[in-house]
């Protein structure tokens, strides 16, 4: 090996395991990621119902029925799409 290949390996490593820490992290708990979503989205009271089989795009990684409360104190269904490299949007 080259003296210039063993000065790229470390950070070559050093990349990858940062490259693993962040998708880690973006994909360690989608569940409190869709219930976040939905609060940002002005609901309260949000329980995740389960997997949304329908009604997210196809660059959604996470689909989550959740049931909520609107700010009108309504009883809401509605479905948070999150990818990994995109955030997470609310449908009714």
């Amino acid at each position: 090996m080259s003296s210039s290949g063993k000065v790229l390996m470390p950070w070559i490593v050093l990349g990858a395991a940062l490259l693993f820490s962040v998708a880690f992290v973006l994909v360690a708990d989608p569940e409190a990621q869709a219930v976040h979503a939905a609060e940002s989205a002005g609901l309260t009271d949000v329980n995740v119902e389960g997997w949304a089989w329908f009604g997210c795009g196809e660059d959604d990684d996470f689909r989550y029925n959740v049931s909520a409360t609107n700010i009108n104190g309504d009883h809401v269904d509605a479905t948070v799409c999150c990818g990994i490299v995109k955030s997470c949007t609310v449908r009714y």
